[in-house]
């Protein structure tokens, strides 16, 4: 990883910059070596490990000015706390209060991630299929998102599609409908996002008339 090392004269110590953002639930080795002194003298070789922290998200609610929740999205969560489906209800259940557990799911977006955690595809399942039960195997997908990923995690392009005249995604005849760019600072931070809705004139996505 790039960054920038100094040295802190009030504490006597080395300080290691990062050029990039540390990936939450991710491992990482300091490694601290041929660190010398003014003398000449170059203390041994280090290494530190240590591991990121995810804050999962469990659940979001929208309360009215009376204070009564009116909208909740809830949140599942892998074992290192990143997200893998939320879920926005529809509406509060038999008891008519939201926040209580017997919310009524209105859709979910699950998240495909790989080994390191970086997402690789986001799918909108509208519909609970045949067996009218949610977060089986038969919910039907309306859309997804496909993410094209830099080399250290960050998506580059994200490809939007929708379900064909298969009613079925990731078959041949997914429509792509819409694509967005993304350019980063060193710290991972977004500072442009170009979405683009067609493939201009020539007919072909990914050209300079999009």
């Amino acid at each position: 990883m790039r960054g920038a090392v100094s040295y802190d004269a009030t504490s006597n110590g080395i300080v290691f910059e990062p050029a990039e953002f540390l990936r939450q639930a991710t491992d990482y080795v300091l490694t601290m070596d041929g660190v010398s002194d003014e003398a000449g003298n170059t203390t041994p070789s280090t290494q530190v490990s240590f591991r990121t922290f995810a804050t999962p998200q469990l659940r979001r609610v929208t309360y009215n000015s009376s204070q009564v929740p009116v909208f909740q999205i809830g949140y599942q969560n892998d074992a290192n706390g990143r997200e893998i489906r939320f879920i926005p209800m529809a509406d509060a259940g038999p008891d008519n209060v939201f926040d209580t557990g017997d919310e009524t799911p209105r859709d979910y977006t699950e998240t495909e991630r790989d080994d390191s955690g970086v997402i690789l595809r986001r799918s909108l399942y509208t519909r609970a299929g045949d067996d009218e039960v949610w977060f089986t195997d038969d919910d039907l997908a309306n859309t997804y998102q496909a993410y094209d990923n830099g080399p250290i995690g960050l998506p580059l392009r994200i490809v939007e599609w929708s379900a064909g005249s298969d009613r079925t995604v990731g078959t041949d005849d997914d429509i792509r409908f819409r694509y967005t760019n993304y350019a980063y600072n060193a710290f991972g931070q977004i500072t442009k996002s170009t979405a683009f809705n067609g493939p201009g004139d020539d007919g072909e996505w990914y050209t300079e008339d999009d």
